[in-house]
This record gives C-alpha cells, sequence and structure tokens, in this order.
C-alpha cells in the first residue's frame, strides 16, 4: 500500500495470494481513514502466481496490482511490468500534486504567515493549493495556534477567506500586514487582548 502525507512518501507491504487480492483488501487490515491517509496505489506479492496482474483503477482512483513470485533481493523487480506501471502512477501523482502546490505559496518564517502566487493558475485551483497547503502545515504543527498569527502578501478574495477561516480556529487574532502603514491590521479577533482594528508591529 502506497500513501502521500504531505510531502511524504510511505509505502506498506503484505504478501498475498491471488484468492485473496479484492477489491478494498486493506480495509480489514489498515483503515486508511482512522489514519488520515490517503492511499493512491496498493501493489501485492503473489508468490505462486505465474504472471504480474495490473487491475485498472477502481472508482476510488487506486491503482492495484500483483507482482508474482518475488524473492527476497530479486533484481529483476524493476523490469516487472507491475513496478513499472506503478511508477507511472506514482510519478502522475507527484506532478499533479506539484502544479498544484505551486498555484500559491504559503509559509510560515519567523512567526509570520508569507503568501504569495505561484504558476499561473484558474482561482479554484489557487484556491484548492491554498487550502492543501494551510491543511499540511496544520497537520504537521507548523501553524499550532496560540495568541495571534501575522500575514504577509496577496491573496485573491477568495483565498484570503479561506485562510481566515482556517486560522481564526486557530489563533485568537489574524492581523494582514499593510504596506503604507507598515505595520499588521487586526482582521479577526476574540477575547479581550486584541480588537479589529488595531495595529501591531
Amino acid at each position: 500500500m502506497i500513501t502521500c502525507i504531505g510531502s511524504k512518501l510511505f509505502i506498506f507491504f503484505k504478501q498475498k495470494t491471488a484468492y485473496e487480492i479484492k477489491g478494498c483488501d486493506w480495509s480489514s487490515d489498515v483503515c486508511s481513514s482512522d489514519l488520515g491517509l490517503e492511499i493512491i496505489a496498493e501493489l501485492h506479492s503473489d508468490y505462486h502466481a505465474q504472471r504480474d496482474v495490473l487491475i485498472d483503477c477502481l472508482e476510488d482512483g487506486i491503482f492495484r496490482a500483483s507482482v508474482h513470485h518475488l524473492e527476497r533481493g530479486d533484481l529483476t523487480i524493476r523490469s516487472r511490468p507491475a513496478v513499472q506501471a506503478l511508477s507511472k502512477c506514482i510519478l502522475t501523482q507527484l506532478v499533479n500534486w506539484s502544479k498544484k502546490m505551486s498555484a500559491y505559496h504559503i509559509t510560515f518564517e519567523n512567526g509570520v504567515l508569507v503568501i504569495g502566487f505561484g504558476d499561473p493558475a484558474q482561482n479554484d485551483e489557487i484556491l484548492r493549493a491554498a487550502v492543501a497547503r494551510l491543511k499540511t502545515l496544520t497537520e504537521d504543527g507548523t501553524l499550532a495556534g496560540g495568541e495571534i498569527i501575522r500575514i504577509n502578501g496577496p491573496a485573491s478574495v477568495p483565498v484570503a477567506m479561506a485562510i481566515a477561516h482556517s486560522l481564526a480556529h486557530l489563533y485568537q487574532a489574524v492581523a494582514c500586514y499593510d504596506p503604507k502603514l507598515a505595520r499588521y491590521v487586526v482582521a479577526i479577533a476574540h477575547g479581550n487582548k486584541y480588537q479589529v482594528g488595531d495595529l501591531v508591529n
């Protein structure tokens, strides 16, 4: 089983015989929904089979295949049809992921969320890239929440709304940089320490 988490690729192996392999086969062993993983491929080792078996992606979009008679240290694994098809599948996934993520850039530097447009893209693609990046930064603990977060950079209205929605649940105050004032303006505030419209350094 192969899954992507952010920019990381995880591979899980389980040996199966042909009669055991079926759709959603991993559900009884590894529950991807419970682990919060996105499964992109399943590759099984079928020791008794005579050939590789490629299974078309089902409605869930997961690539599935089995490799026949796989021995430990087998150097022919690279030339196996299932492995070659899997490589193409992973490459396609990574290219698509890279395109989505490059449409909008979000980094967290010295307490400031630095945002900006990336490669030319439609607004819906930019929005999805921004939301995906925010999710990654939240899940890996980079955006851990707290008293206030400062934002610096350009954003379309949909992206700005998505960022505000995400950060408002994590921080007591969200402030945006105003280049004319050369200070951050509090745009979202919970509690009594900050008020909307306050200027902060």
